[in-house]
C-alpha cells in the first residue's frame, strides 16, 4: 500500500468505514460460525468500523438491532429451528438478502460474506452489479460436511461455489485443511485467518471445587465436558460409547454435554441403554456466563466430530486452561497439538477415544501441563485482537 493510499485508508478508518456483513446465521441463531462472526465484528467495531449485518430472522427475535457500531437487520426466511438451518431457509435468505442488499447496501465500502453458500450469493451480485470490493470467508460446513449428500454437494460446488469464489477479491478460511479443500474446488488464492477466542472472558477459574459446587455437580467426580449442536456431524454418540468404556475403569467420572439439536433423543436412548444416567447429563442450552463456568469447572474437554472447520468450543476450552481430547479431523489439528495441549484420535473410534480420555484421567501431571499449554497457545495465537488485526489488514488493502 503506497503512502497516498495508506493516508486515505487512515482517514476512512477514523470515519467509520462501512462493512456490509452478509451471513445467514448470526447470534442468537446458529452455532460456532455465527458466534465467531459476532466476535470478530465486536473487535472490528472497536477499531472504528461500522458493521451492517444482514441475516436471518427467527420467531420473536427483533428484526432490527443496534449493538454499538454493529447494526443488525434480520430478514424473514421461513427458518424453523434456531440452531439448524433447512435448505429452504437458506434459499429464502439467498433471494431476500440479494434483493435487500442491492437496494440498501450501496453505501458499503466492502462486502464481506460469511459462508460461501448462501451468504456469498448476495455478495456475488453486489460485486457484479454494484462493483463493491468482495470478501468471502468459509468456515467449512458450507463446502464440506461428510454427513450430507455427496451429490448435492457436487452440484452446489460445480455451480454456485465456483462462481462466488472466482468473483471474490479475497477468500479467507480458518484452517489448513479448508485451504486445501477450497483449492480443490477453485484455483484461487486463499488467506488463512483462524477463528479466535476472547482470552480475557474465557479464562481459568480460581477454584474448580467451588465451581463444581456452584453448578450443582458432584465435586468428587472428574468432569468431562463437550459442547456443540446435537447434530449428526458432531457424533456425540461416539463420545457416549467411549464413556461406557471409561466408566468400566473409573466409575467416578461425569460427562456433561451442552447443546441442543435433533440428535437429543438418540443420545438419550444410548444413555438409558448403558445405564449411564448418573454419569452423563445432557445440559441443553446455557447462556454464555454459565457456559464459561462449565469450561472452568471441567477437568477435560472432549470433541468426537466427523469434521470441524476449526471448532470454536475447543478454543474456548483451551483459553480456560483445559486439556483436549478430540478427533484428528478438519481444522482441529490447527488448534490441538498432539501431546502438547491434548490428544488426537481418529474419528468414529470409541475405543481410541476412551483410551485417550483414560490417559489424561490417569495422569495428573499430564493434565496440568496440557492445561497450561492450552492457555498459552490461545493467548499467543488465537486471541481475537490478533485475528481482528489480520482482517483489518485485508480491508485496508481493498480500499
Amino acid at each position: 500500500m503506497d503512502g497516498i493510499t495508506q493516508f486515505y485508508w487512515l482517514l476512512r478508518k477514523g470515519d467509520n468505514m462501512n462493512i456490509g456483513c452478509l451471513t445467514y446465521e448470526y447470534p442468537p441463531i446458529g452455532g460456532g460460525g455465527s458466534t465467531t462472526i459476532h466476535a470478530i465484528n465486536l473487535e472490528l467495531s472497536q477499531m472504528g468500523y461500522d458493521i451492517n449485518v444482514l441475516t436471518t430472522g427467527f420467531k420473536n427475535i427483533p428484526a432490527g438491532e443496534d449493538r454499538g457500531n454493529i447494526h443488525v437487520k434480520r430478514l424473514y426466511c421461513n427458518r424453523k429451528q434456531r440452531f439448524v438451518a433447512s435448505l429452504s431457509s437458506m434459499y429464502f435468505y439467498a433471494l431476500s438478502s440479494t434483493h435487500y442488499s442491492l437496494k440498501y447496501y450501496n453505501d458499503s465500502d466492502i462486502i464481506h460474506s460469511y459462508f460461501v453458500v448462501p451468504s456469498g450469493i448476495p455478495g456475488y451480485f453486489m460485486k457484479k452489479i454494484r462493483k463493491k470490493p468482495f470478501v468471502v470467508t468459509i468456515f467449512g460446513g458450507d463446502i464440506y460436511d461428510p454427513t450430507r449428500s455427496n451429490l448435492q454437494r457436487k452440484i452446489v460446488n460445480s455451480i454456485a461455489v465456483k462462481k462466488i469464489l472466482a468473483s471474490a477479491d479475497v477468500v479467507t478460511t480458518i484452517s489448513h485443511d479448508l485451504v486445501g479443500r477450497i483449492k480443490g474446488i477453485c484455483d484461487v488464492d486463499v488467506e488463512l485467518i483462524h477463528c479466535g477466542v476472547n482470552t480475557k472472558k474465557f479464562h481459568p477459574g480460581k477454584n474448580i471445587f467451588e465451581l463444581k459446587k456452584e453448578l450443582g455437580s458432584d465435586t468428587e467426580k472428574m468432569q468431562i465436558l463437550a459442547v456443540g449442536r446435537l447434530v449428526e456431524r458432531k457424533r456425540f454418540d461416539i463420545l457416549l460409547f467411549a464413556m461406557e468404556e471409561v466408566l468400566k475403569e473409573y466409575p467416578n467420572v461425569m460427562l456433561n454435554i451442552i447443546g441442543e439439536g435433533p440428535e437429543k433423543e438418540k443420545l438419550e436412548r444410548i444413555i438409558d441403554k448403558f445405564g449411564m444416567q448418573n454419569n452423563v447429563s445432557l445440559i441443553g442450552f446455557v447462556n454464555e456466563g454459565k457456559l464459561i463456568k462449565f469450561y472452568q469447572a471441567c477437568d477435560i474437554f472432549a470433541i468426537s466430530s466427523l469434521h470441524e472447520g476449526q471448532c470454536c468450543t475447543i478454543l474456548e476450552a483451551m483459553s480456560c486452561g483445559k486439556p483436549i481430547v478430540a478427533t484428528n479431523v478438519g481444522g482441529i489439528p490447527d488448534s490441538v497439538i498432539e501431546g502438547y495441549n491434548g490428544l488426537l484420535v481418529q474419528p468414529d473410534d470409541p475405543q481410541k477415544m476412551a483410551s485417550a480420555l483414560l490417559s489424561i484421567i490417569e495422569d495428573e501431571y499430564l493434565r496440568a501441563n496440557m492445561a497450561k499449554n492450552s492457555r498459552n497457545r490461545c493467548i499467543n495465537k488465537f486471541d481475537w485482537e490478533i485475528i481482528a488485526k489480520q482482517t483489518s489488514k485485508i480491508y485496508s488493502e481493498l480500499v
